[in-house]
C-alpha cells in the first residue's frame, strides 16, 4: 500500500510503538521505510529522543518510581526505565549518524547507574548499555577523528573512567577503550603515551582472558605504532602475535587471517634490512614474500565476508616479489 509518512513517524517517537517494534533490524528498517515516505528529516525524531531520555534521567536521578525486582536485585522503576530507553536511544542515533550524541548518552547513564544504582553492575541491563557504548565509541571517533584527534581521545577517556570502577566484567570493554584512545593518541604524533596505552590496553585484554578480533586488533594497532618509532623487530613481533591470535580464532583460512598475513609481509620488509647477515635479509624477504603471497590466496579462496578486508592486492604481490628478486641479483 501507499507509504504514509505520518503513520512511520508515530512509529519512531510513540515508545509504545517503539517498544512492540524495537530491534536493531526493524528500526533499519522503518527509518528506510520512512525515508522513502517523505520523512527525511531525522532530526525530528533524534531530538525527541534525546529530550525524553533528558527528562527520564531527572526522574531517575530523584528516586521516584517503585521498587522493581531485576536479575534478583532491586532497583526504582524510574532508574531500570532510564537504562532500558538510553540504550534503545543509543542505538537509534548511531543509526541516523548522530555518533556522538549516541555515545554521549550512553556513557552518562553508565555513570549515573554506577553512581546510583551500582546494584545493577551484575546485570544484563547494564551489560547490554555497557556494549553498546563500546560499540559507540569506533563509530563516535569515526565521525570526529577525521576533524579534531583531541575530542576522540577525549571520548574514549571519560569511557575508560567510567568502566574503571564497574569490576572486572567489564575489562574486556575498558580494554577495548584503552586501546581507542592509545589509537587517537598516536594519531596525535604522541607516541611516547600511545605505547604506555597500547600496554595498559593489552595487559587489561589479557589478564580479562580476552582473544580473538578484540585482541588481535589491539595488537595489531601497537605493531603499526612500533613501525612508525622504527622499531621494527617489536613491530614484527606484534604482527607475529596477531596472525597467532587470528589464526587460533578464525583459523588459517580467513579474510581477517589475510590481513595479519599482509602485515606480517609489511613487518618482514621493514626489518630485514636491519639483519647481520645476508642470508638472514633473504630469509626474511622469501617469508615476506610467501606471507603475501599467502595473503592473496586466501582473499580469493578463503572463508569469511567482505574479504575486501584483507587490504592485500596483486599489485602489492608483485612488489614483494620484485624486491626479493632484485636482492637475489645484488649476490
Amino acid at each position: 500500500g501507499t507509504l504514509n509518512c505520518s503513520s512511520l513517524s508515530r512509529v519512531l517517537v510513540e515508545w509504545p510503538v517503539f517498544d512492540t517494534l524495537h530491534t536493531v533490524e526493524m528500526m533499519h528498517e522503518l527509518t528506510r521505510l520512512w525515508m522513502l515516505a517523505g520523512g527525511g528529516n531525522l532530526s525530528l525524531a533524534s531530538a525527541l529522543y534525546t529530550e525524553a531520555i533528558s527528562l527520564l534521567k531527572d526522574k531517575a536521578l530523584s528516586g521516584s518510581g517503585d521498587p522493581v525486582d531485576v536479575e534478583g536485585v532491586s532497583a526504582t522503576s524510574s532508574m531500570v526505565e532510564y537504562v532500558t530507553r538510553a540504550e534503545q536511544v543509543s542505538n537509534y542515533l548511531q543509526l541516523v549518524g548522530q555518533k556522538v550524541p549516541a555515545l554521549e548518552i550512553a556513557l552518562e547513564a553508565i555513570e549515573i547507574c554506577d553512581k546510583h544504582a551500582p546494584v545493577l553492575a551484575d546485570t544484563a541491563l547494564l551489560g547490554t548499555l555497557c556494549a553498546t557504548a563500546t560499540g559507540g565509541i569506533a563509530d563516535a571517533w569515526s565521525s570526529v577523528s577525521r576533524k579534531t584527534h583531541s575530542e576522540a581521545v577525549r571520548l574514549g577517556e571519560r569511557a575508560v573512567k567510567i568502566f574503571a570502577p564497574l569490576g572486572r566484567q567489564y575489562d574486556e570493554l575498558r580494554g577495548k577503550a584503552l586501546g581507542y584512545v592509545a589509537w587517537a593518541t598516536v594519531k596525535q604524533e604522541d607516541y611516547d603515551r600511545g605505547v604506555s596505552l597500547y600496554a595498559e590496553a593489552l595487559d587489561t585484554l589479557r589478564a580479562a582472558h580476552v582473544t580473538g578480533e578484540t585482541l588481535a586488533d589491539c595488537v595489531e594497532n601497537s605493531g603499526h605504532l612500533y613501525r612508525r618509532l622504527g622499531q621494527y623487530s617489536e613491530c614484527l613481533e606484534r604482527y607475529r602475535e596477531s596472525l597467532r591470535v587470528r589464526t587460533s580464532a578464525f583459523g588459517p583460512d580467513h579474510v581477517r587471517t589475510a590481513c595479519s598475513y599482509k602485515n606480517v609481509a609489511m613487518g618482514l620488509k621493514y626489518a630485514y634490512k636491519h639483519q647481520a647477515t645476508r642470508e638472514e635479509q633473504l630469509a626474511m624477504l622469501t617469508e615476506a614474500v610467501e606471507c603475501i603471497t599467502r595473503a592473496c590466496k586466501i582473499r580469493d579462496e578463503g572463508m569469511g565476508k567482505n574479504r575486501t578486508r584483507a587490504h592485500v592486492d596483486n599489485d602489492m604481490r608483485d612488489g614483494y616479489i620484485a624486491m626479493l628478486e632484485r636482492e637475489k641479483a645484488r649476490g
